[in-house]
């Protein structure tokens, strides 16, 4: 009959000793060449890594979590709340009652007209996107 080897959970287990290994697989590793070879290179990972100095940093690491965590968030408050809805309501009303007048309005303009018109707008939304990345990359560096 044949015995399994031991699985690598085991074998690095009995080589950080911090599992002691059954009758059965105490006595298959003391039998196989394998299973002791693989648990020899494990305690030198394990003496490796265990005479390795941690990394030094300038900081306490530790505290700056925390800290980051337990910031009070600004509330946003019920009246900024209510005055975008009631803004974006009256615009809505205004689209619905003017639509067709809006509509002729914009149809009748040539397109010189209309580039006029709409290159300010693509202008500010393109300047609001670029100063949102940039606060966005100085979020990321100052991390």
């Amino acid at each position: 009959m044949k015995t399994a080897h031991l699985t690598e959970a085991q074998l690095q287990n009995h080589a950080d000793g911090s599992e002691i290994l059954e009758a059965s697989a105490s006595q298959h590793l003391s039998k196989c060449r394998f299973c002791q070879s693989q648990v020899g290179n494990y305690r030198l990972v394990v003496d490796a890594l265990s005479d390795m100095s941690g990394p030094t940093f300038q900081f306490n690491l530790a505290e700056l979590i925390p800290a980051e965590y337990n910031k009070k968030k600004v509330p946003l408050h019920w009246i900024a709340i209510a005055a975008a809805s009631f803004g974006a309501c009256l615009v809505v009303l205004a689209m619905g009652y003017y639509g067709m007048q809006l509509l002729t309005l914009f149809a009748a303009l040539s397109p010189v007209q209309s580039y006029i018109l709409s290159l300010p707008l693509i202008a500010f939304f393109l300047t609001q996107c670029a100063v949102q990345f940039f606060r966005y990359q100085q979020k990321l560096n100052s991390l």
